[in-house]
């Protein structure tokens, strides 16, 4: 709701002032662009992923064989900009009425964010939105993935979208190709569309990624297959942290889904550190994606 507001607040009126938005082009796949004569940009694009699923029982009696078809993604995206305000937002809602993963009702709304960029390659963003501390794999949205499912790893791990502070900045050694990206990260440690009260404490973590080569060329840094061919070898390997103070939840993905009391009846839930190493390659057409995550918990003795 708060970037719902801040996009008609901010643009509304910045759109009324250039005569409204006009369709700029629109592209196969990209969806429609608008802009105004001062340079605001909006975008409005969707997708869609139809899914059949078969399965076979073969140890239980009575159930030979189940289908399923059903709506596994239905993405709205709305992106704006503002060059001149340096103002950028998102709000992208998924209308399938199913999780990815499973027959639970969805959340519904998944990224709502706001960012403001204090200079050419440092930013600040302030909403919900993908973590930087997950894998590697959570940098690429769903229709840039080269399976249709992610992987075992992102399943046990990831926590996919939370709500807080992230901050990115990027570095590069004076002429060479060499790259750094830091990514500070301070969020409610919960997960995504948690409207009551948090439940422990925040989650503060970051990200360093190193491009040794130089950046993959038109983003394909956040795509899964090589799509672009890059004609010479692209590499960014990165290293994770993140320490979740007092977590409710496997992965820190639902407020409250795992509660531990005291003697006295009182909530004591243990925290939660993860640390992490991926990388992703490409090179004319191939492409390599590796992970690795380990976790720690730090129960406390009251439990």
């Amino acid at each position: 709701m708060f970037v719902l507001g801040f996009v008609l607040l901010w643009g509304g009126p910045a759109w009324a002032r250039d005569g409204g938005l006009t369709l700029d082009k629109y592209r196969l796949g990209e969806g429609l662009r608008f802009s105004t004569h001062q340079g605001h940009r909006l975008r409005l694009f969707t997708y869609m992923q139809p899914s059949m699923e078969v399965r076979d029982f073969t140890m239980q009696p009575g159930r030979d064989s189940l289908t399923r078809f059903r709506m596994r993604r239905l993405r709205l995206r709305l992106v704006g900009s503002s060059p001149r305000d340096r103002v950028e937002f998102r709000l992208q809602v998924d209308l399938s009425g199913a999780n990815e993963v499973d027959t639970l009702q969805n959340n519904f709304l998944l990224d709502a964010f706001v960012t403001y960029r204090l200079s050419r390659h440092f930013e600040v963003t302030f909403g919900q939105r993908a973590t930087p501390t997950d894998n590697r794999e959570l940098f690429m949205l769903s229709h840039t993935l080269q399976l249709p499912e992610r992987s075992r790893l992102t399943s046990a791990f990831a926590a996919i979208r939370e709500f807080g502070l992230f901050i990115n900045h990027r570095l590069r050694f004076g002429q060479s190709q060499h790259y750094l990206k830091p990514y500070v990260v301070v969020t409610n440690g919960d997960g995504p569309n948690v409207f009551d009260a948090d439940r422990g404490g925040l989650k503060v973590g970051g990200r360093l990624d190193y491009l040794p080569f130089g950046l993959f060329t038109r983003f394909g840094q956040f795509r899964q297959a090589d799509l672009v061919r890059e004609p010479t070898p692209r590499l960014v390997v990165g290293a994770i942290y993140s320490y979740n103070r007092q977590m409710s939840s496997r992965r820190g993905r639902e407020s409250g889904g795992i509660l531990y009391l005291d003697a006295a009846g009182q909530e004591a839930l243990p925290d939660f550190q993860k640390v992490g190493v991926d990388f992703l390659f490409k090179y004319k057409g191939f492409s390599m994606l590796g992970e690795f995550n380990r976790t720690f918990a730090s129960v406390p003795l009251s439990i």
